[in-house]
């Protein structure tokens, strides 16, 4: 049986409130149209917190007296505690009510006739209905699966593919296989009924949907069908912010971005409760001091992301203010676009789209471009910059999970200010894949990750 509280968690979303059937109440209706079914998907989706578990802060000692049992718990061991706290919980819980969502609009779209009058906004609906379903699945498989591989994928346990609106359907979980594929699947169909540009930055559009599809593939390690995804999103639309001018950043201020930037074309925060993860939360946790020193004086990223604190530094990189910004920006595709050229051998051309973006970052007549005669030096070089410019994207988890499996070796370290306690997550293992909450394995018997 599918939990439960998808049924009523799904409607109570802000925008959607509309549409709880309550007799006799003539303000709240079962959705039936086409803009009911839009109104279904204007939200924001689950997706990015996984900060929690990668390597991009710290707790600093300012807010470790304030960190919580199980919240300390997951910091050290990467072990949601579900007696005491709710880390993980929400991350599943918004991403299906989002695919509750996108199940009761598909099965809706599918009794609307479509005509002359209607065809755009139907199909608007339609591929963002697709989107959202991508979008949210991708979510659960970063979270909590193991990366996709060629064989072990084929059994190893996946998302709960759910693809109707009837919550008493008896489920089970898929292998990751099964659910690449049903992301695919959506995202491809998504791409067929968005318009190119979104009307609005909240909304989907195809140029998201070859964004998405390049972060599928990219998380998948299939580097050829991710450059291509690139190709069709750059040739459209390759306009870079430039930190020199004032109009586009404003490099020294509290909140450096505009939030309808010119680099993004999908806007999305991330799931995000400061009560729920506290102090684990994007206002509160201090950047890695590691990344900080990583940044070159000349780099105008220095003073745009991170804000100095005192005894820590803290991050204002992101459009969204006071949240993660995890939705489809260019910047992403940019060097994305580097590391595929590169793994291929492209190393000019791979070269060439890491300068693009740099020389736009750095103070007008400091950068001098990177070079590389290898592919191996260019991929440490991109890498290296990718974690800079993505920070705090939601993307690091999977990017950890991923290199992982290419020989990256990287592990996770996490010690207590006073130097008494400490946590290291290693290469391979099996906590990569989040536990799932308790009360799905107890009351609907999905089978649990394993810890070691």
């Amino acid at each position: 049986m599918k939990q439960l509280f998808i049924l009523f968690a799904a409607f109570i979303l802000p925008g959607c409130n509309k549409f709880l059937d309550k007799p006799g109440d003539p303000t709240r209706k079962v959705p039936k149209t086409v803009a009911d079914v839009q109104m279904l998907l204007d939200q924001p989706l689950a997706n990015g917190s996984t900060f929690i578990g990668a390597d991009e802060y710290y707790v600093s000692a300012a807010f470790w007296l304030y960190m919580m049992e199980a919240n300390a718990n997951y910091y050290f061991t990467w072990l949601p505690n579900n007696n005491t706290a709710m880390v993980g919980r929400d991350f599943w819980k918004e991403s299906y009510n989002a695919i509750f969502n996108t199940n009761v609009g598909i099965e809706i779209l599918n009794k609307v006739p479509v005509t002359a009058a209607n065809k755009k906004e139907w199909e608007l609906a339609k591929g963002s209905a697709h989107f959202v379903r991508a979008w949210s699945f991708l979510s659960v498989a970063w979270l909590y699966a193991n990366t996709w591989h060629e064989e072990r994928s084929k059994n190893d346990l996946g998302a709960v593919i759910d693809l109707d609106s009837d919550f008493l359907n008896k489920l089970s979980r898929s292998t990751v296989a099964e659910t690449y594929d049903q992301i695919l699947k959506d995202a491809q169909e998504a791409v067929k009924y968005l318009p190119l540009y979104p009307d609005n930055p909240v909304r989907p559009s195809r140029l998201a949907a070859y964004g998405l599809l390049a972060r599928i593939y990219l998380s998948m390690r299939k580097y050829d069908e991710a450059l291509q995804q690139c190709n069709l999103y750059l040739a459209e639309l390759n306009a870079l912010l430039d930190y020199n001018n004032p109009a586009e950043v404003q490099v020294d201020n509290d909140y450096p971005f505009s939030l309808f930037n010119k680099e993004v074309i999908y806007n999305n925060a991330s799931v995000y409760s400061g009560s729920t993860f506290y102090p684990l939360d994007f206002n509160t946790v201090a950047v890695d001091t590691g990344i900080i020193k990583s940044f070159h004086n000349n780099d105008l990223r220095k003073r745009a992301f991170f804000k100095d604190y005192g005894e820590f530094w803290q991050f204002a990189g992101s459009s969204m203010y006071e949240t993660p910004m995890t939705g489809i920006c260019t910047d992403e595709l940019y060097i994305t676009r580097a590391e595929c050229y590169a793994r291929q051998g492209e190393t000019g051309k791979a070269m060439k789209d890491l300068n693009d973006l740099l020389i736009t970052r750095w103070t007008s007549g400091t950068f001098v471009p990177f070079t590389a005669s290898t592919k191996e030096e260019a991929l440490t070089i991109i890498l290296d910059e990718r974690k800079k410019e993505l920070l705090f994207r939601g993307l690091r988890w999977m990017d950890i999970k991923r290199l992982n499996e290419e020989g990256a070796n990287i592990s996770i370290i996490r010690k207590s200010p006073d130097h008494t306690k400490t946590g290291v997550l290693l290469p391979g293992s099996p906590r990569f894949a989040m536990q799932l909450p308790e009360d799905l394995v107890i009351n609907f018997g999905y089978q649990q990750n394993p810890k070691e």
